[in-house]
């Protein structure tokens, strides 16, 4: 993703909503009563384009006890909350 760590985490509550949610460095878990996603986050070196610098972190998310449906509708939130915009 084209981010840093603080502006992924500045969004969390958006994205957790009414789910208690707990961050950490790297780490985030979104969940309740037996579902649950842990996030991960790791900064990657930034993509460099002529004079355009874009910050870079890699996010993989994990998920328990949720079915398709529930992780359809988590993924979906997940793209609204941190979707940047463009033409």
């Amino acid at each position: 993703m084209a981010t840093t760590p603080g502006e992924f985490h500045r969004l969390l509550p958006r994205l957790a909503q009414d789910m208690a949610f707990v961050a950490e460095e790297g780490r985030v878990c979104i969940g309740e009563a037996g579902k649950s996603v842990v996030i991960t986050t790791r900064v990657l070196e930034p993509r460099r384009i002529a004079g355009l610098v874009l910050e870079r972190c890699r996010v993989e998310l994990a998920f328990s006890g949720m079915d398709g449906s529930e992780v359809a509708a988590f993924l979906a939130r997940f793209e609204r909350v941190y979707h940047k915009g463009g033409g």
